[in-house]
């Protein structure tokens, strides 16, 4: 009977932690995982790196080809992703189009290259469905080593970054670190 309850109880967790579109964790595991690793990098001194993802013209996905099409590039987009990080990393729905990841123990280099790597991986999905869809990224990254003050600061820095990338012209990769250089 306990045992029972229990399965019960963890299959509810996992839904509740778990996007029902896209299959990725949620905004909250995100940000939960996010303090406990910001925890353990106080403690060890070392690093964490956020990437924060927004798909370039979403908007225009949806008004010109439908919301169907706009679910499917965001279910391609979430498998992409999942499918070119580490097995250590997180990658959740932030909201809407908006993506993170975490990269435990990568610096804000290390993040950078991980960061073009998901980009190119996403310029090159194709959509049979939609032979002329191409889908690229706008990407902010951000690392304990630049932004030391929880996870809320290593966030906005991220999406700060991600904002510079879209304004600079969109499917780019930028770090916050860069801002002051």
């Amino acid at each position: 009977m306990i045992f029972a309850l229990e399965e019960k109880v963890v299959a509810l967790e996992e839904r509740v932690m778990t996007d029902i579109l896209t299959g990725l964790k949620t905004r909250r595991y995100f940000k939960d995982e996010c303090e406990r690793l910001l925890k353990g990098i106080v403690r060890s001194k070392g690093h964490v790196s956020v990437l924060f993802i927004d798909i370039d013209h979403f908007k225009r996905v949806n008004d010109t080809l439908g919301h169907e099409a706009g679910d499917d590039v965001l279910r391609r987009v979430a498998e992409t992703l999942t499918k070119h990080v580490r097995p250590l990393d997180t990658v959740a729905r932030w909201g809407g189009e908006e993506i993170v990841v975490s990269l435990p123990n990568a610096t804000e280099s290390q993040a950078h290259v991980s960061a073009e790597r998901l980009r190119k991986a996403v310029s090159e999905i194709t959509f049979p469905q939609y032979p002329d869809l191409k889908v690229t990224v706008s990407v902010g990254v951000a690392s304990t080593a630049i932004s030391p003050f929880g996870f809320d600061h290593l966030l906005f820095a991220a999406d700060k970054a991600m904002y510079a990338a879209k304004h600079s012209g969109r499917n780019k990769v930028v770090c916050f670190g860069d801002f002051d250089k």
